[in-house]
């Protein structure tokens, strides 16, 4: 009668197949409040499109009431909204353990985004580390061999000199043998500087 009227109706019940007819018919909703049986309270958690299992003998029985009673109730109820009272647990428990899943899998996926992050965080560190590495490489090689081809001119110019004053005073040229010794000199100085950097 309220839907033919048009009114969009909020309704709680532990009736059975109230439940179904919302399941199976075009334009109901089932929803639940999801339940919590260790503390015996709602967790206000609404849940559409599945319907509740009543938990009413349940939580009487929690409370005290004599067991004798709570056997009676679930003598006339009949089997079918026994049957499907234990479907209804049943599908809160598939609902439940795919909740925990969801649950671990978006932490999962949150832990794999923030190690994503900082493993590139790392890599942009160690690029920029591995670029200064390089640019101060290729100075340090620029200042080596600006150093050595100074050096080398001044070894020539060296040479040359002794060479013109040997001339000029009829002096015995510097000989091939010292010649060598001052290059070892020179190089051995670039050598340990290049080590000592």
């Amino acid at each position: 009668e309220l839907q033919s009227r048009g009114c969009r109706t909020i309704a709680t019940t532990h009736y059975g197949e109230l439940k179904v007819f919302a399941q199976s018919t075009e334009g109901f909703l089932n929803a639940s409040v999801e339940f919590d049986p260790e503390t015996l309270r709602p967790t206000y958690r609404v849940i559409a499109g599945l319907p509740g299992s009543s938990n009413a003998l349940y939580i009487s029985q929690r409370l005290g009431l004599p067991k004798p009673i709570i056997a009676a109730a679930k003598a006339q109820m009949g089997e079918a909204p026994r049957a499907l009272e234990q479907v209804l647990k049943q599908a809160e428990g598939v609902r439940r353990a795919l909740d925990r899943e969801r649950t671990a899998a978006a932490q999962a996926r949150k832990q794999g985004e923030t190690d994503a992050a900082r493993l590139q965080r790392e890599l942009q560190e160690f690029e920029a580390k591995r670029a200064e590495a390089l640019a101060a490489a290729r100075e340090k090689a620029r200042v080596i061999v600006q150093k050595a081809r100074a050096e080398a001119n001044a070894l020539l110019d060296e040479l040359k000199l002794a060479l013109r004053e040997a001339r000029e005073h009829g002096a015995q040229p510097p000989t091939l043998s010292a010649l060598r010794g001052r290059s070892r000199e020179v190089l051995g100085g670039l050598d340990a500087e290049i080590e000592a950097d």
